[in-house]
């Protein structure tokens, strides 16, 4: 280890406690490719260091921890290996660790792991206020070429459809790499069509997403959401009817109101991949702990 490295691994150490080494150590544990000074200094420019810390110590056991750091090596440019363990469970390497160098070094390739069940799809669309929950999208919805890219199997979606309108609820990734959830809306083109080629699409922000969660787990009567697009002409609302529905309304300039309620059955699904976005971003916290405090911070907004 030159000087260089010398100094810099020290200094790393008195601000998490935890040496390149330590963390090298975790990461090839977890499956993931170890790092050097230069890709940790691009993983800091993408998320707060002590997030990270904390994401790699828990990325051995905890699937969000793993999502997590794999969408930051990504945005990082960091080749990920072949069979990262994503969904749980890691191997013992075969050859000895490396040393971190300059270059990328190769990690024993993991044992595939079985891809993870799709939650059951409760209807095809039709009258009525129906729900599809699947993995697939109906169109890049304005994705920019500048945006994070998601593995495919984590772009699940929930479709709620009405009389007059049709909602597609996506998980998505900000350009920032924070997970979220793109909201679509199509306008009914006859009994069960939608024209999804004209969809108005927004996408929540980080800070939009708890008060959501709030409004659909009953902390929150309503909540309303402006400014959103590149001339802040969308948005979108949310508001608790009876019997645990709820009436969401999406709209733009020049493209009027498309609202669709949602009934109770579908309300689940929604908030479901709603939480299951959040907890990306807070990978230390179990789905209890989560909406526990979901209920302290929101409740009295």
């Amino acid at each position: 280890m030159n000087a260089e490295q010398h100094q810099h691994q020290h200094q790393h150490q008195q601000g998490s406690g935890i040496t390149l080494a330590q963390i090298n150590e975790l990461l090839n544990g977890a499956g993931f490719p170890i790092i050097n000074p230069q890709r940790v200094q691009a993983l800091q420019d993408l998320a707060p260091r002590e997030r990270i810390i904390r994401a790699i110590k828990a990325a051995k056991h905890d699937v969000g921890a793993r999502k997590f750091l794999s969408g930051l090596f990504q945005e990082a440019g960091i080749t990920l290996n072949p069979a990262a363990p994503v969904h749980g469970g890691y191997q013992s390497p075969s050859a000895p660790q490396q040393a971190a160098v300059p270059q990328q070094a190769a990690v024993p390739q993991q044992a595939a792991v079985p891809q993870q069940p799709q939650p059951p799809t409760a209807s095809s669309p039709g009258s009525g206020h129906q729900n599809s929950y699947n993995g697939n999208d109906h169109g890049n919805g304005g994705h920019g070429n500048d945006a994070p890219r998601m593995n495919p199997e984590d772009r699940k979606s929930v479709h709620v459809y009405g009389g007059k309108a049709a909602l597609c609820f996506e998980a998505d990734i900000t350009k920032g790499g924070v997970p979220t959830i793109a909201l679509d809306a199509a306008s009914s083109t006859a009994p069960r069509q939608y024209d999804w080629s004209r969809k108005v699409r927004l996408q929540m922000t980080r800070h939009e997403l708890p008060v959501v969660a709030a409004v659909l787990l009953g902390v929150m009567p309503s909540c309303e959401f402006k400014n959103h697009g590149q001339d802040n002409s969308k948005g979108f609302s949310i508001e608790r009817q009876q019997g645990g529905k709820v009436y969401i309304k999406v709209f733009a300039k020049n493209e009027g109101v498309r609202g669709v309620p949602v009934m109770a059955a579908d309300v689940f699904y929604v908030t479901s991949l709603l939480l299951r976005q959040i907890q990306k971003s807070n990978p230390w916290l179990d789905g209890t702990s989560l909406m526990s405090l979901i209920k302290a911070t929101q409740y009295h907004q």
